[in-house]
């Protein structure tokens, strides 16, 4: 299964009104870890497969519902580590 747009509305159905892209990868983890395999054996490189997921939600922001908001979220990443990435904000 490739990411699509319901898959990614299904994602944030939960989140609060802003969230940063950190916690819509956990969220991709968690319903669909197949999904982000894919990703990983893709690239064979987690920064890599971050930043399809992340261009993924920009190139589809209207059809999933959702705006890129203009300063970026300090956040943790999947290696604990706070690093800087995009915030967006639910329609």
């Amino acid at each position: 299964m490739n990411m699509t747009v319901l898959i990614a509305q299904n994602i944030i159905t939960d989140f609060d009104k802003n969230f940063d892209s950190h916690r819509f990868i956990r969220g991709l983890l968690k319903k669909y870890p197949s999904v982000y395999a894919k990703l990983l054996l893709k690239y064979n490189d987690v920064g890599r497969a971050n930043a399809e997921i992340a261009n993924f939600l920009r190139n589809h922001a209207v059809e999933i519902g959702i705006t890129e908001l203009p300063e970026q979220s300090l956040s943790v990443d999947l290696f604990l580590v706070n690093t800087l990435n995009a915030s967006w904000q639910k329609k």
